[in-house]
């Protein structure tokens, strides 16, 4: 996390006033006694990644990002064979897109996999983002991993080659849906991938941490939106601003 995230903290005595015992909720505490207190707690704690919206838009996104996902693999699957019919052997251009297939088959995994409030080491497994474990413990995601990047250019190139040989060598049939698919695969990778499943998995904007208080008495959720940086002293609280 930030190293400086606990100046960005309002009142930070009132934001985990209950994760102390409550003979010591009432009395002075300096910062960088509460900051220790907070730390400690994140460290011992249970954490999970959150998705800005309640379960209802959670589940409808999920839905309309998995259809998406179905209709790129269909196209994927269609213009391998359409193309291998039609140019009537197995171009290498086809063996980079039936790379870029099974990278798909992953991501749609994940997509089903995915939960509102997710565990940080199971969006960790299930994700083509990079994690990176924090001070305390917690894995940070950030950029996308290179391979889904340099693999998704590469299916476009290989897509547009696909077509070029399409016109240029002599084909058995199938010619147009072959290339009508090869440009379907093209525009859909970019779409689907880029521009519906990426940005749905950027849509964990928050950390939620769940454990113990100081005392051992007391269950105690507190949510962080990365975003604004802003705490919420409950899961209830970090809910309102959905209702």
């Amino acid at each position: 996390m930030d190293k400086n995230i606990f100046e960005k903290i309002e009142d930070l005595s009132a934001k985990i006033d209950k994760l102390l015992p409550k003979q010591e909720q009432a009395n002075n505490h300096s910062n960088e006694e509460l900051e220790t207190v907070l730390s400690s707690f994140i460290q011992r704690s249970q954490k999970s990644y959150r998705y800005m919206s309640d379960e209802k838009k959670f589940q409808h996104e999920r839905k309309q990002v998995l259809i998406w996902n179905v209709v790129l693999l269909t196209v994927l699957v269609l213009s391998t064979i359409f193309t291998c019919l039609a140019v009537n052997f197995y171009t290498t251009f086809t063996l980079f897109e039936n790379i870029w297939l099974i990278m798909m088959i992953y991501s749609t995994i994940y997509v089903l996999r995915a939960k509102r409030v997710y565990d940080c080491v199971a969006f960790s497994m299930n994700s083509f983002f990079k994690f990176q474990c924090d001070e305390l413990g917690v894995l940070m995601f950030g950029t996308m991993k290179k391979k889904y990047k340099v693999f998704l250019v590469l299916t476009c190139i290989c897509g547009i080659c696909n077509v070029i040989c399409l016109w240029t060598e002599p084909v058995v049939g199938f010619k147009i849906w072959a290339t009508i698919l090869e440009i379907l695969l093209i525009g859909l990778s970019i779409y689907v991938f880029r521009f519906k499943t990426v940005d749905f998995f950027s849509g964990y904007t928050s950390l939620q941490f769940t454990g113990k208080n100081n005392a051992g008495t007391q269950t105690v959720t507190i949510v962080v939106d990365l975003a604004t940086q802003e705490w919420y002293p409950s899961a209830e609280e970090y809910e309102n601003r959905f209702s």
